[in-house]
This record gives C-alpha cells, sequence and structure tokens, in this order.
C-alpha cells in the first residue's frame, strides 16, 4: 500500500505509481479537508467549497498528474487555483498563505515527486497554513487511501474546462508577485532582511553562473539578479523531464 513520508507519496511511474492510486490519493486528502469521517485527534476543519492551490514540477507526466489532482478536486467541491507553468514549492506557499485571503483556501497539492529520479512521480499536500502534512495528518490521509483501496473506489472526477466555464477554476504565475515579496524582506515585516545595495556591490566586478538544472525554480533567481543589476549567464533553463541527463 502507498505510505505517506515528508507529506507526499512517491513511486515508480506506471509501476507503484498509476492512475488509479494517484485518484485514491487525491480522494483521501479531499476526506481530509471535508472532514469527512476524520477523527477528532487528527485535527481536521471543514473546509469544504473552498480553494485547493495546485502545482506541479517539470519532470515527465507532472501535468498528466496535475489533471488528475484537478478533477478529482473539483469532483469534492473545491474550487481550484491552477498554477499556469511549473512552480516551486516555496512560492507555491507563498501563494497559498500570502496572495489568497487565509479564509478561502483549503490547502495545497502539487505533482512533485521532490528528490527522485526522474522516472518517478508523486504527490505533496500542505495544509491551509503552508506547512508540510504532519504525522497525525499523514497517517489519517494514508490510512483512508488503504480503505479505498481495499474497496477499489477511486474517488469522482469532473470535467476541468466545465468548470473554469463556471469560474471554479483559476489560474496563476506567482513569479512576479513572489520577487516582489522576497525584495520586501525586513521591509515593514519580520522577515530576514537582504541588502540588496551590499549584494550589487560585491558582485561589481564578478560574474555568476546559475545553473536551473531543468527545475521548477527557472526564472526566479534570474529575475532577482537581474533586478539587482549583477551580471550572470543562465545554464539549463528550458524544461527537460530527463534534467538534461544529469
Amino acid at each position: 500500500y502507498l505510505r505517506f513520508g515528508t507529506s507526499g507519496v512517491r513511486g515508480r511511474w506506471g509501476n507503484d505509481f498509476i492512475e488509479t492510486r494517484a485518484r485514491q490519493v487525491v480522494q483521501a486528502i479531499c476526506d481530509f479537508l471535508n472532514n469527512n469521517d476524520v477523527p477528532a485527534f487528527v485535527g481536521a476543519e471543514n473546509l469544504a467549497g473552498k480553494k485547493v492551490v495546485l502545482g506541479r514540477d517539470t519532470r515527465r507526466n507532472s501535468d498528466v498528474v496535475a489533471g488528475w489532482v484537478a478533477e478529482t478536486v473539483l469532483a469534492n467541491g473545491f474550487k481550484l487555483e491552477m498554477a499556469d507553468r511549473d512552480v516551486p514549492t516555496p512560492a507555491l506557499v507563498f501563494y497559498e498563505t500570502d496572495v489568497l485571503p487565509e479564509t478561502e483556501v483549503a490547502g495545497l497539492i502539487i505533482a512533485t515527486a521532490s528528490h527522485n529520479p526522474p522516472e518517478w512521480q508523486g504527490i505533496k499536500f500542505n495544509p491551509r497554513l503552508g506547512y508540510p502534512a504532519p504525522t497525525n495528518v499523514t497517517d489519517f490521509i494514508a490510512f483512508r487511501i488503504n480503505e479505498l483501496q481495499l474497496v477499489d473506489q477511486a474517488g469522482g472526477s469532473s470535467d476541468i474546462e466545465t468548470a473554469r466555464s463556471r469560474g471554479l477554476v483559476n489560474g496563476f504565475d506567482p513569479l512576479d508577485a513572489y520577487t516582489v515579496w522576497i525584495k520586501q524582506n525586513g521591509v515593514g515585516n519580520k522577515r530576514v532582511p537582504i541588502d540588496f545595495d551590499r549584494i550589487r556591490v560585491f558582485f561589481a566586478d564578478k560574474h555568476v553562473v546559475v545553473d536551473e538544472m531543468h527545475g521548477a525554480g527557472r526564472g526566479y533567481l534570474t529575475r532577482l539578479l537581474g533586478e539587482v543589476g549583477v551580471r550572470h549567464t543562465v545554464l539549463h533553463a528550458e524544461v527537460d523531464p530527463e534534467l538534461g541527463g544529469q
């Protein structure tokens, strides 16, 4: 049976990770968010009808998995904030917690296998306050996944485009807002400040090489370096599900 670890489920595509199991994972997450027969000690809230933020990485089939997630989430009565492109986890958490109103958010689901090889896939879940799902939550979700497997149920499915036409699906790209947020670190808030003037002076006679490794973080550091005025060269900035053989 699939088990959660570090807030997510991961497996080899077509072997441990298949469509039915993926949809069962999402259905179990939706059961938690809807507080559907969740024991009191787990600490669930009834977040029915609120927004689920959905992101993905650049590996092969992440867009396919994101589609399965979207269809199952919509079938469970949630609205959807669906990333228009691959987005790194910190930027997704930022969008979930700092862009969307707290009262409108149910949680964050990401189609990613994190650090695993390119042939793997996965689904990661963060509750509405942005932190990785704690053990009491993932234990319940894993238990519900196993129940769904035993009775061979995979949850419902709703058409994404029909939901979009009804205003239930919204696209987003947090790149601009996230880089502005980073530049405001320590300005009227308690976040660790970043001294961009000092960075600019230090690198004035230097050249920075940024290896984006074909990943979801593409464009973030380079945007900040460009705005600060640091000369830089970018490697592996294009999407490549095989990670260029690296």
